[in-house]
């Protein structure tokens, strides 16, 4: 099977009604020796809330995979994301599966399900085949501990199921911005009750205004509940380069972002990792500092360059959208830039508004497409020469790359190459 039809076989659509998945998984799941996945000692970790979960989870697994963990990581509702490369969806170790690993594990899933569905009256959408041959690939490389984010879940999505439908949550962050910038964003009650379940042991939660929803659930389920302290903000913390905090009497900290969503999930990780010592897991505080400067995070304005001004921001959802608006306002209330703001939308970002608002001003443009390129040097050449004339067109002005990763280290290694 080559790669683009092994991509397309879990994006082929079947007619499912929506309830009926879970028994359909449950199936499948014990004729794929799956089901040591929904076992209460699995070490499984979900992540839930009303914004992208991706930078907890890389963080998290890239703490955890320093602490002697094989780790897998899940973005089952960030297919469009990846447009529909679920390759893509699925980390190890904190990277994506390598194309020759995706081909290898996808051919034998396809032959074992082929075998299968003649005995299985019900078939597979394709969220639930993309949900199988995540647990079946961190299964086949033993992964240790498995970390599913389904903060970007759409409530009208009918074709994707919640991971608790194979994965049971043993620990949960309920993550998200700060109070302040996440009074405009919205939180179905149902992905919280498919992210914690009688198998959860501890609930992380940073979103005060959801305090009763998260309370009633942890009180269903006699599960502990911890809210994320404040930081203490260093008196240089105000910087473009870095920003340093200590956190529980922690610290002090270093992490290249400005934004409070960023910080917050800086705050959950940290109590996650001690909930895990308290319930018997060994995770080393040294290794949550030698994490947070491989960790890029979301709308956390990480600088390229100072002079210009060049900022990368991940923008996935209108959610990312509304804080990369709130945190250009901060940075600008807070004398950390100054002047025009122009952000140059890659793949993903474009889709939403301008981010213009009373807040702040500022003028987007679209990056433009690479599909003309047949060959990575084209592709090289043709992204610096578009982001150089970008740059000449914008002299005394602050760019802001958002997007989704592709995009931004295609951007990353464009700028570079311009600079040698």
């Amino acid at each position: 099977m080559i790669y683009g039809y092994a991509t397309r076989y879990f994006t082929q659509s079947h007619m499912l009604f929506f309830e009926q998945l879970p028994d359909a998984i449950r199936q499948y799941a014990e004729k794929l020796d799956l089901t040591r996945l929904k076992r209460n000692n699995s070490g499984n970790i979900f992540l839930t809330g009303p914004v992208s979960g991706f930078d907890c989870a890389i963080l998290l697994s890239n703490v955890l995979k320093a602490d002697g963990y094989r780790v897998g990581c899940f973005f089952p509702t960030a297919r469009d994301l990846w447009a529909g490369d679920i390759r893509k969806m699925i980390y190890v170790n904190g990277s994506p599966l390598s194309k020759e690993d995706f081909l290898i594990h996808a051919n034998a899933f396809r032959d074992l399900l082929s075998e299968m569905e003649p005995d299985i009256e019900q078939p597979l959408s394709p969220g639930a085949r993309r949900l199988l041959f995540a647990g079946y690939v961190f299964t086949r490389l033993r992964c240790q501990i498995c970390i599913l984010d389904e903060t970007l879940y759409d409530p009208s999505d009918r074709e994707t199921p919640f991971s608790s439908s194979l994965f049971s949550p043993v620990f949960t962050i309920v993550t998200g911005p700060g109070p302040s910038q996440s009074q405009d964003l919205s939180f179905p009650d149902r992905c919280l009750s498919a992210s914690v379940n009688g198998s959860t042991q501890v609930v992380i939660s940073n979103l005060q205004q959801f305090f009763q929803s998260i309370s009633k659930i942890c009180s269903q389920y006699n599960c502990q509940k911890r809210d994320t302290a404040r930081a203490q903000f260093l008196t240089d913390s105000h910087k473009v380069q870095a920003t340093r905090f200590t956190y529980r009497g922690n610290g002090p900290f270093t992490v290249k972002a400005l934004s409070q969503s960023a910080w917050q999930d800086c705050m959950a990780v940290w109590d996650l990792l001690q909930a895990m010592n308290a319930n018997g897991y060994q995770t080393d505080p040294a290794h949550f500092e030698q994490a947070l400067p491989e960790s890029h995070f979301l709308c956390g304005m990480t600088p390229l360059s100072v002079s210009p001004y060049v900022f990368l921001s991940r923008c996935y959802s209108s959610g990312d959208a509304l804080l990369l608006r709130k945190t250009l306002h901060f940075m600008v209330e807070h004398d950390i830039i100054s002047g025009d703001i122009l952000v140059l939308c890659g793949p993903g970002a474009s889709r939403y508004p301008a981010l213009s608002s009373d807040e702040i001003s500022c003028r987007t443009e679209a990056f433009p497409s690479m599909d003309h390129c047949s060959t990575p040097a084209q592709v090289m050449h043709a992204s610096a020469n578009a982001l150089s004339d970008v740059l000449t067109r914008h002299p005394n002005t602050v760019i802001v790359c958002a997007g989704d990763l592709n995009y931004l280290t295609l951007v990353e290694k464009a700028y570079h190459h311009i600079k040698r």
